[in-house]
């Protein structure tokens, strides 16, 4: 059997770790990594329609953070590691990525709404209208977290 990234994400609740959640999250990631949370979990549908766009975008992502080293990989995922960090990048819509996160019991620390899907034309729905956040607000650690927005 290969590898499951959902796995892995039940196994790291357990340690209650922070969270950092980033839908629509493009490729580039400048100090985004140097953080304080333990996961970060990007999401990113654009790269789906092909192996080459999906390694396109995964080389630019790298460049952008050289110190990420790649961990395990799947047709939707890329699972890295910087240091102790843990870095997911799902090839998949928000929703989906964020049903991930409840399913494996993870509570979310940070929500960085700064690429916004609808506005670059990628995405059917808006990560920062209140609809959204208030999914996400819920899924807060003791309902308190940080939001980051543009």
């Amino acid at each position: 059997m290969g590898f499951d990234p959902d796995k892995l994400l039940k196994e790291l609740a357990e340690t209650n770790p922070k969270v950092l959640f980033y839908p629509s999250s493009g490729f580039s990631h400048k100090g985004l990594f140097g953080m304080d949370y333990d996961i970060f979990i990007l999401a990113d549908y654009c790269p789906q329609e092909s192996v080459e766009k999906r390694k396109s975008c995964f080389k630019e992502m790298r460049e952008s953070y050289p110190r990420l080293q790649l961990y395990k990989s799947t047709v939707r995922s890329r699972i890295c590691r910087i240091g102790d960090k843990w870095v997911f990048l799902f090839f998949q819509d928000n929703n989906e990525v964020f049903k991930r996160i409840l399913n494996a019991g993870l509570k979310i620390s940070c929500f960085v709404g700064v690429n916004d899907g609808c506005s670059e034309g990628g995405n059917y729905e808006c990560v920062n209208e209140l609809k959204w956040l208030e999914k996400v607000f819920n899924a807060f650690l003791n309902g308190r977290g940080i939001y980051i927005y543009y």
